[in-house]
């Protein structure tokens, strides 16, 4: 076994096969032959060869119109192709090597000839796939090499912000870790949420009560006959003290919402949730900081919304959390508008949609692009900067919407707007409707 390749030829010649056979077999090689060309591109294709001897003149389809479907056929294009032939005009040439064919012999050829020719096309081919193999080697390696490059850049980067102090890298320990327990754990989370309130809460109290007792001295000093001051000066500290009362009130009901919205959860029931109830305990926590950022936010509550099941706290991390990325948002439009006029926008609305409930937060910020809509829900995947974002907000907001049997969904145009879309399964007689929330 002198040679090594597998070698079709296809003649509709018997004794041309036959001899082609024997000659190439004596070789080494691995001889098929075939009469037709029909039958040669279903053996080709079949078992692709390594090289193909193709006649010319034969009887239905011609060696021309073989070799011109071998190229068209992604499974046997690249396998070369030798024509031996009676014809010797040059056009009949010309047409054998634009059709893809690599050699032309003419016949009747001489065995020394046509097996130089063989082993020298073998050889090529065997050269060309080491080639190919190697490239593709050497692809990979490259890509390897190139991933290794980015891994050791990346933690170059990594390695520069740590060190930006040791107070800095501690906390974004802690956070990290928190990260994760968040993710893992969504109920431990809530569980130190409700620590954390109770011990603010504890914290503001004190000077709160401090300062409500202060005020009611004023007021008792300013209505009391032995004042010194006149009647406008009264009326003035009385219309202000009023104003201080009501912002008091106002930081006393936040407080108590805050320790009832995080506190530990450890054997949540599930119960009827008024969705526009939640929306607005969203609201009076976060509107305030927004409208001191001249940010409109406006509520469009939708009538004889049904109710439907869940935790209603739960509901309302998911209400924060859009209502804090579409803050986000306008905020970034606005550093990018370059001193242009610009009227930051939100708008939370709520209607039904068949059996379902609707919730919506629209806003006309940075909006979203459109390669990275499809990654938002992930764990941990911001565009925000690493002290900004932890990348956990709309994931956790994803697992708690379905949690609900809902769904949560994105429109966004970038540079335009955003709209987050939640729809749950509303209640009606009493039991929630199964329905498909896409």
């Amino acid at each position: 076994m002198k040679n090594a390749g597998s070698i079709l030829a296809v003649d509709d010649n018997p004794e041309n096969l036959r001899f082609l056979h024997v000659l190439l077999k004596e070789q080494g090689y691995q001889a098929r032959t075939t009469l037709y060309g029909e039958m040669a591109l279903k053996a080709a294709c079949r078992k692709p060869p390594d090289l193909i001897l193709l006649d010319i003149m034969m009887t239905g389809m011609d060696g021309y119109e073989v070799c011109e479907k071998l190229k068209a056929d992604d499974r046997t294009r690249d396998i070369p192709v030798i024509f031996i032939s009676a014809l010797d005009e040059m056009p009949d040439r010309v047409k054998a090597f634009s059709l893809g064919g690599v050699d032309f012999i003419i016949k009747p050829f001489v065995k020394e000839d046509l097996l130089a020719r063989v082993s020298t096309h073998l050889r090529i081919r065997s050269l060309q796939q080491d080639l190919y193999k190697r490239n593709t080697e050497l692809v990979r390696e490259i890509a390897e090499r190139k991933r290794a490059e980015d891994d050791l850049h990346k933690a170059k980067e990594a390695l520069e912000t740590a060190n930006i102090g040791l107070e800095r890298r501690v906390l974004d320990e802690l956070e990290k870790r928190q990260r994760q327990q968040m993710l893992l754990i969504q109920k431990s989370k809530l569980e130190s949420l409700g620590k954390l309130a109770a011990g603010i809460a504890h914290e503001i109290n004190q000077p709160l009560s401090a300062i409500s007792m202060g005020l009611d001295n004023i007021i008792f000093s300013v209505s009391s006959d032995s004042a010194s001051v006149d009647e406008t000066t009264a009326a003035y500290l009385r219309k202000e003290t009023g104003h201080l009362f009501e912002d008091v009130e106002r930081i006393d009901h936040i407080i108590k919402h805050i320790k009832t919205f995080s506190r530990e959860q450890e054997s949540v029931v599930l119960e009827p949730v008024d969705v526009n109830e939640v929306c607005v305990n969203a609201l009076s926590m976060i509107k305030t900081r927004y409208k001191n950022h001249d940010v409109e936010i406006v509520w469009k509550p939708g009538e004889n919304i049904r109710s439907v099941t869940g935790n209603k706290y739960k509901l309302e991390q998911v209400v924060l959390n859009l209502l804090s990325n579409a803050g986000d948002a306008v905020e970034e439009k606005q550093a990018g508008s370059e001193n242009m006029p610009y009227n930051k926008q939100i708008e939370i609305r709520t209607f039904c949609d068949g059996n379902r409930v609707c919730l919506e937060v629209w806003d006309n910020g940075a909006g979203i692009p459109e390669d990275i809509l499809e990654n938002i829900f992930d764990p941990f995947f911001t565009t925000k900067p690493l002290e900004s974002g932890s990348g956990l907000g709309l994931s956790i907001s994803y697992g708690i919407v379905r949690e609900m049997g809902g769904d949560i969904g994105v429109e966004s145009e970038q540079g335009d707007h955003t709209v987050m879309r939640v729809l749950l399964p509303g209640i009606e007689n009493g039991k929630t409707e199964n329905t498909d929330c896409r």
